[in-house]
């Protein structure tokens, strides 16, 4: 095992005597002090600043078995289920793969129904996609038959789809990673390895030669007659100030008017596209760039887009935070404002007193709990709510503090 690559698996982080401990279990591998490390499936990547453990050498390298915490040079968010390697051996990141299952219970295993995957100290929920083959048990004949269940004691060639992202390897060559449970309402149901995943080299650089490639048939379509034009309405306010209520009004307005509308709303996204995502400064610019894309692209298939998101730093915030602001305009400015169609920003006033008990997510009433570091409430710094007049800097900051 400890000639085999990195695999150090995050059971929980903790704060002790002013440092981010990050505890877990070094599955395969060695780690040392120094070592660079990725960890999935964020991809953000820190240098073990320090080996923390019991009754051992301190700073010595950690083998496979070993129970320790690191600390990093560089805070970056993780959480429990993710998994740390080094860069130029890491681990697959997918949320669809194939596994041989053995099925231990009575009730069957259906197509379509949703269990609970545990793999190491990942946890989510899947679905069966498919029952490629079925082998019983007993007397090792096979069939591929397209069936839609698995019964008892039989084993199955599958294909299994996760909710969110899983961290795995194939079992042939790393089996802490490559073998998982399946289950059901709290009873293990069967177990499985996992085989012909595919590993990507991610200190590849990204290719230079994609280009950016116009949609012909909408210029085509706006020559040859009206067209109706996208647009990107960002609003902005803190935590229950009424960005999504105000954004889904506005959305059935337009909607009655005959306009191809849809929100983009803060806490949906979180749900999906950006639910690997934690609230460091860091992860708040990404999340802004991920939605900025995806405005863009519905902007320019004529929809008019309404987002409703926090806003990450005020004018008056340290250099950090400053910076911070700098890079969310950069990418807002890069995404939205340099096409042809519009794009308009309104900031959503302070919420007052009395109407802080109104948000439908309640965050008001626990306005205190949320101060807690990480979480959207009012303990961040919030943008202005200002917009420039002058029309020569409408391109840039005074749109894009979202």
């Amino acid at each position: 095992m400890v000639d085999l690559p990195l695999r150090f698996c995050v059971q929980d982080v903790y704060r002790f005597d002013g440092r981010r401990i990050i505890a877990g279990r070094i599955e395969t591998g060695t780690l040392r002090v120094g070592d660079q490390l990725v960890f999935s499936p964020a991809n953000k990547s820190s240098v073990v600043a320090t080996i923390e453990r019991w009754n051992a050498l301190a700073n010595g390298p950690a083998v496979a078995g070993d129970s320790i915490g690191i600390t990093l040079a560089e805070q970056i968010f993780v959480e429990r289920g993710y998994v740390a390697s080094h860069q130029n051996d890491t681990p697959i990141e997918t949320n669809r793969f194939h596994a041989d299952l053995f099925w231990i219970v009575r009730e069957p295993l259906r197509v379509g129904h949703l269990y609970e995957l545990r793999l190491a100290t990942q946890q989510v929920k899947c679905q069966i996609v498919s029952i490629e083959q079925v082998m019983d048990s007993s007397t090792l004949e096979t069939t591929s038959d397209g069936r839609e269940q698995l019964e008892r004691n039989e084993i199955g060639r599958l294909t299994i789809q996760t909710r969110g992202p899983l961290v795995i390897d194939n079992h042939d060559r790393i089996p802490n990673l490559g073998r998982f449970v399946i289950i059901d309402d709290g009873q293990i149901c069967g177990g499985g390895t996992i085989f012909g995943g595919v590993y990507t080299d991610r200190t590849v650089a990204k290719s230079k030669n994609i280009f950016w490639t116009e949609e012909k048939l909408r210029l085509a379509s706006a020559q040859c007659g009206p067209a109706i034009a996208g647009a990107v309405v960002w609003l902005t306010g803190l935590s229950g100030a009424g960005k999504s209520t105000i954004a889904q009004s506005l959305e059935r307005d337009l909607f009655h008017r005959g306009m191809h509308t849809y929100v983009l709303d803060g806490d949906n996204i979180r749900h999906g596209l950006n639910s690997n995502l934690g609230f460091s400064p860091d992860d708040r610019v990404e999340n802004i760039r991920r939605v900025s894309e995806v405005a863009k692209l519905m902007a320019d298939a004529g929809t008019v887009v309404i987002t409703a998101f926090i806003s990450p730093v005020s004018n008056g915030s340290p250099p950090c935070a400053r910076r911070l602001r700098w890079r969310v305009t950069r990418s807002l400015s890069k995404c939205l404002l340099m096409r042809r169609w519009k794009f308009a920003k309104r900031a959503i006033p302070r919420i007052s007193t009395k109407s802080a008990s109104r948000g439908d997510s309640g965050i008001h009433r626990n306005r205190r709990a949320l101060r807690s570091a990480g979480r959207p409430g009012d303990r961040r710094p919030h943008g202005s709510s200002k917009l420039s007049t002058n029309p020569s800097r409408r391109s840039s900051s005074s749109y894009c503090r979202a």
